[in-house]
């Protein structure tokens, strides 16, 4: 377990490394004919799950002799890949959603997909489902499980409420088919950036996607071209995290500034000043639109539990559709702390408690690094000290989270 105390952030840091960028250049690199070498990859314990896979593709990693801070990819020879393999997920899901497709695509056969803690209890019938309907054949749709069989060229049908990450998992495999595919889309897409990220990664090495009026044409027989060095973008969406510490220290005088952000990235989370604007208010009840940046709903919404008061999120539908329910674990994390939440058609509405004392509760962070992250952000609302389950929760997507967190002035204590 993990308390944090009340505290006041103040301090420079650079933003972390995205895990989300990372993952991309990580299975591309993978899936080209020659060496590269990954520059900025972030540290935690996501991306060690992906390396893990990969290395059951055949590929090899190391660190570059002049730069040990440089990750060398070797990848596997495509005309004599392995025939069968065994894949463990771990905790990550972006590690499930990019390897099912790209192993079915080259052949490889699998006795044991499997997961550990909550990715046994994770549904991947959205990725599953499409694949089975494609030549390939699973034992079970829930981890473990085992796959036969070669994904095969065709229609991709997909809802614009489907989460988009089966999409570039999809994108990233059917440019190896022999024939040609489509993805297509029933509605728009409530948030394509993580799309537009994956194809413009794509075009880096080489792999032509196509846009449609109803989606994604992707030619086939395509192979990925080297890329020898490759840099992994900083992440808003975490840095994000820290700026929100400092709004909320600002009216006991802290401020915090962030360092390496990319200007010109396709990634959301950019445009949260409004935001901001109304946060920095000692607020008692707010109204805010979070579709822009919607895994800081999560953010925000502790954040109110813990200080007693009352917010309204909207524009995140997707929250309670994705591959963990953040609708649900932010309700039970509320009701912990004496509030209650009310659930709406596009979003949630926390009801903190003003007069609970919830120093001796334990957090239930649901194996969620975002439900982590924003327990210990929340510090400078906190009326009381406040326990977290796990004192490594963030280290799924921050493994050095802790660190910069005590560097900007935050106050925990890890306990048995």
């Amino acid at each position: 377990m993990i308390r944090f105390y009340p505290a006041v952030f103040n301090g420079k840091i650079k933003a972390p490394a995205s895990e989300a960028h990372a993952q991309r250049l990580l299975y591309a690199a993978a899936m080209a004919d020659g060496r590269s070498l990954i520059y900025n990859l972030p540290d935690c314990t996501n991306i060690d799950t992906s390396i893990s896979c990969l290395e059951a593709f055949g590929c090899r990693f190391g660190r570059d002799e002049y730069n040990q801070n440089a990750l060398v990819v070797d990848p596997f020879v495509k005309t004599n890949p392995v025939p069968s393999a065994t894949f463990n997920f771990r905790e990550s899901s972006a590690a499930a959603r990019f390897t099912l497709p790209l192993a079915a695509s080259c052949g490889i056969r699998s006795e044991c997909f499997a997961g550990e803690y909550f990715m046994k209890r994770r549904q991947m019938f959205g990725l599953t489902s499409k694949m089975a309907i494609r030549g390939v054949a699973f034992s079970n749709f829930s981890l473990p499980f085992s796959m036969t069989g070669r994904l095969s060229s065709g229609e991709y049908k997909f809802s614009g409420e489907d989460d988009p990450q089966y999409i570039c998992a999809f994108l990233m495999a059917l440019p190896l088919l022999r024939d040609s595919s489509d993805i297509v889309l029933d509605s728009p897409l409530r948030d394509d950036s993580t799309v537009t990220m994956t194809i413009e990664e794509l075009s880096r090495f080489g792999i032509t996607i196509e846009k449609t009026d109803s989606g994604w044409h992707i030619p086939g027989a395509q192979t990925y071209s080297t890329v020898p060095r490759l840099t992994v973008e900083n992440d808003w969406a975490l840095a994000n995290v820290w700026v929100t510490t400092g709004v909320f220290s600002a009216r006991s005088g802290g401020r915090v500034e962030i360092d390496e952000l990319p200007a010109n990235s396709t990634q959301l989370y950019r445009n949260t000043s409004p935001a901001y604007a109304l946060l920095s208010q000692d607020f008692s009840e707010l109204n805010l639109d979070c579709s822009q940046f919607p895994n800081m709903a999560a953010v925000f919404g502790t954040a109110a539990a813990l200080k007693g008061a009352t917010l309204h999120l909207s524009g995140i539908p997707q929250l309670r559709s994705g591959d963990s329910d953040r609708f649900k674990s932010l309700e039970q994390l509320t009701r912990a702390l004496g509030g209650h939440c009310e659930l709406s058609e596009d979003g949630i509405s926390v009801f903190g408690n003003p007069d609970a004392n919830y120093e001796n509760t334990v957090l239930d962070t649901c194996g969620d690094p975002w439900m982590f992250i924003s327990i210990a952000a929340a510090a400078p609302l906190m009326r009381y000290s406040v326990c977290a389950d796990d004192e490594h929760g963030a280290e799924k997507i921050y493994r050095g989270f802790l660190d910069d967190y005590k560097a900007l002035g935050g106050k925990y204590e890890i306990q048995s």
